[in-house]
């Protein structure tokens, strides 16, 4: 279903566990899908193979979601399950800021030290933070700099401007972006591969700050969208 919307790219690495696992005879080439839900409450990075279908990444500490917070504090960035432990330090913490992600909204954080003056951030740096976190985790398994392009779902509703912003938070996160999927196109394309032909389906994205849905209708093995 996603390679209706992720253009594959090809990278030529050698896969260790896979030569294990093989005999150490085969060293291969193989299709790496790397997709993104940048969201309202928590993240995630899943990575697609030729070989094998969707799976979530685990990060770091073991977890396959990232909560979406991001802690400024004594000159520190922390993102994810520490940030939102401290989520009340509102001085400190910025969380759910995918809401205001293309607009003019700063918060104003102590990221320096709370003798030292406020700094302002925008919900592009912390969707930075977040994303730039994901990448770092997923990169412990694949190797420094191996996910460059990937794929980011956004909700149906987004206007130019906040994908814009996303794009944006993307790029100096070091990543580029082929596609920008919705959130229920992106569940109906994933669902779409065993729909019987004529078949309608409504898909529901029940997300942490959006509610999307998407009429899914196989034609002649056609996977055709309506949000």
């Amino acid at each position: 279903g996603s390679e209706m919307c992720i253009r594959d790219r090809t990278y030529y690495r050698y896969d260790e566990k896979f030569h294990r696992r093989n005999g150490g005879l085969i060293m291969s080439t193989t299709q790496y899908a790397f997709g993104i839900d940048l969201g309202t409450t928590n993240s995630c990075i899943a990575v697609r193979t030729a070989l094998q279908p969707a799976q979530v990444i685990p990060l770091a500490d073991g977890e396959k979601t990232l909560p979406s917070c991001v802690m400024y504090k004594n000159g520190e960035v922390i993102v994810g399950r520490r940030a939102y432990d401290h989520r009340a330090d509102v001085d400190h913490v910025v969380y759910s800021s995918k809401r205001d992600i293309g607009s003019d909204k700063t918060y104003t954080v102590y990221a320096n030290g709370d003798d030292k003056p406020p700094v302002q951030v925008t919900p592009v740096d912390v969707a930075c933070e977040i994303l730039k976190r994901l990448k770092h985790d997923a990169e412990l398994l694949y190797g420094d700099g191996f996910i460059k392009d990937v794929t980011i779902t956004v909700p149906a509703y987004f206007t130019l401007e906040r994908r814009a912003a996303t794009l944006e938070a993307a790029k100096r996160a070091g990543l580029n972006v082929i596609s920008l999927i919705n959130e229920p196109t992106a569940a109906a394309l994933a669902y779409g591969g065993g729909t019987p032909e004529g078949e309608k389906i409504l898909i529901y994205d029940l997300g942490g700050g959006t509610f999307d849905a998407t009429l899914l209708n196989m034609v002649h093995k056609t996977c055709l969208l309506y949000t």
